[in-house]
């Protein structure tokens, strides 16, 4: 069976991409293209074996200078991209990009980055491209709840790593809702989510006391509570209420002034 000339061409350019790489930034690690090729090669035992490397890779790679540190942002990122959504129901293939996406984000948090307007606008979009990579595998593996635990332990740490504007915190907030949403008996998928909640009760200030109202939380946090009524959940989903509340009551204070 041949190969197409058109995937031929595509893992061309693949390949001389990478060893572009190599020249432009020698720092880099010799194993990073060749994982970053067998990934997008397009075979799924390929991919799992080569997005562990690449976990490996990322967990010993924490130092180093900004620019080569960006590269690995950069091309991971899209690398990971492309094998969860080429292998969107393999668990194993989401599982370890998962993985990889925090390790990633691990690496924005070591460096104290002075922010230009470029770069900010490109790691902004990186940040919000990882929020939907997490809520796509959490959303299309339906039956698999520890994916989803892994999705949103991602979405934690980039609310940890990232803190921007309204709008990334309002795509975390909507992104856990959706998730919990889509797995309402699993314990702990909630309790996960309760605690991204409750530490967005505590970041929360000013304009963003309106997200809560705008993905209904106080229901979703009823309904957690009614449904594990002798859990641990229980209490966590009372406190982020209870946090809530006091956000609400504080804000008609104010404004009664």
């Amino acid at each position: 069976m041949t190969t197409p000339k058109s995937e031929v061409k595509l893992r061309r350019m693949s390949i001389e991409g990478y060893l572009r790489i190599q020249q432009l930034f020698p720092k880099v690690h010799e194993d990073l293209p060749k994982l970053l090729w067998l990934i997008s090669r397009g075979d799924s035992e390929e991919t799992k074996t080569a997005l562990a490397g690449l976990n490996t890779l990322l967990e010993k790679e924490s130092e180093g200078d900004e620019t080569t540190l960006a590269l690995y942002r950069v091309c991971g990122h899209a690398t990971i991209t492309k094998a969860m959504r080429l292998y969107s129901d393999n668990v194993t293939v989401q599982l370890t990009s998962l993985q990889a996406l925090d390790h990633l984000a691990n690496h924005q948090r070591c460096k104290k980055i002075a922010f230009d307007e470029y770069t900010y606008m490109r790691t902004s979009l990186v940040a919000l491209g990882a929020i939907d990579l997490a809520l796509t595998a959490a959303t299309s593996l339906a039956n698999f709840s520890n994916v989803a635990v892994r999705a949103l332990s991602l979405v934690e740490k980039l609310m940890d790593v990232y803190t921007f504007e309204e709008l990334f915190h309002l795509k975390i907030m909507e992104t856990t809702a959706t998730i919990m949403k889509n797995y309402q008996s699993s314990g702990n998928v909630q309790s996960r989510g309760c605690d991204i909640f409750h530490k967005a009760t505590k970041k929360c200030s000013g304009p963003n006391r309106t997200m809560f109202e705008g993905i209904q939380t106080v229901s979703l946090l009823g309904a957690v509570m009614e449904r594990f009524k002798d859990e641990k959940v229980y209490t966590k989903a009372d406190n982020v209420l209870q946090g809530i509340l006091s956000i609400k009551s504080n804000k008609r204070k104010r404004n009664s002034l």
